[in-house]
């Protein structure tokens, strides 16, 4: 979270937003329920930092 704060806040807006895509893509293509929770774990995370 620091380093988010670190960025700024539109850094940390994009970084947010590219990691998000970029995580919802590989669920998409077809992940295991493990790795889906991790992702969502994830993508709380990074909603948190904005």
């Amino acid at each position: 979270m620091s380093r988010c704060l670190a960025m700024g806040a539109s850094g940390a807006i994009f970084h947010a937003n590219y990691w998000r895509n970029r995580l919802l893509t590989l669920r998409d293509c077809g992940l295991s329920h493990t790795q889906d929770v991790a992702v969502q774990s994830l993508l709380s995370d990074l909603v948190e930092c904005h």
